[in-house]
């Protein structure tokens, strides 16, 4: 099983799971590190199923990851008084004004705070879809939908972010 994970790992999924991390929170190596230690821990448990198959049973690895890393990282910014990428926030006064110019960082970072304003369900499959460059199939598999199931909240979560944005003046 090590051996399966460790190539999975050195190919495209592995670099796609670099992306993914770097995309989603500051330090990529440190998350990939815990992904790669859980799914180790729990190889003993892993049984071949080509409706599961591994990639997608190392990205739902990722995802909590990535999920308990941001749930910290807000839980401790607002505890701290000040509002973080990840904290719970209202997008309409979050940034400025519509009509001022907005830098790429800046749109970036509405984006970001858009996307984490979204309900869990469907901010997930939207952050492995485009962050993580999965298919709505691979999605699936890792977070035990059905394609449909993820194409629905595909769909809703788009409706949400261009609400969002439109509000934003994008």
């Amino acid at each position: 099983m090590s051996q399966e994970l460790e190539a999975l790992l050195a190919g495209e999924e592995g670099a796609k799971l670099i992306a993914f991390f770097k995309r989603s929170l500051a330090n990529a190596d440190e998350c990939l590190h815990e992904t790669i230690a859980r799914a180790l821990a729990a190889a003993e448990g892993y049984v071949p199923d080509p409706k599961r198959p591994l990639a997608a049973w190392v990205w739902a690895f990722a995802w909590n990851v990535v999920h308990e890393r941001r749930r910290g990282v807000a839980k401790d910014r607002k505890r701290l008084g000040f509002m973080g990428e990840y904290a719970e926030s209202d997008p309409e006064t979050a940034e400025p004004a519509p009509e001022q110019p907005l830098e790429q960082d800046e749109k970036r970072a509405l984006v970001r705070k858009a996307v984490a304003a979204l309900p869990e369900e469907q901010r997930v499959v939207i952050e492995l879809s485009v962050f993580g460059g999965l298919s709505q199939k691979q999605i699936g598999e890792a977070l035990g939908l059905t394609e449909r199931g993820v194409q629905h909240r595909l769909s809703l979560a788009r409706e949400a972010l261009a609400e969002s944005l439109r509000k934003l003046g994008f």
